[in-house]
């Protein structure tokens, strides 16, 4: 039976449209990970943990955006 040795993926085989679609999937993740840590009872709707201002504007726009 023939060994095979795995080595990294050289620069010029990787495929730059699978990469981007991996970064705005690790982006798109960090920015649902981030609204659970600053607001973990949001999703709850306790009244006394909603954000204000600017930051419901962002946690808007990201449930708009990232959840679902």
């Amino acid at each position: 039976m023939e060994q095979h040795i795995i080595t990294p993926v050289q620069g010029q085989e990787r495929i730059n449209e699978i990469d981007i679609v991996r970064g705005i999937a690790l982006l798109g993740i960090l920015m649902v990970n981030m609204s659970f840590y600053k607001y973990p009872v949001y999703m709850e709707k306790i009244p006394s943990q909603f954000p204000e201002g600017l930051e419901r504007l962002s946690a808007m726009f990201i449930q708009l955006f990232f959840y679902r």
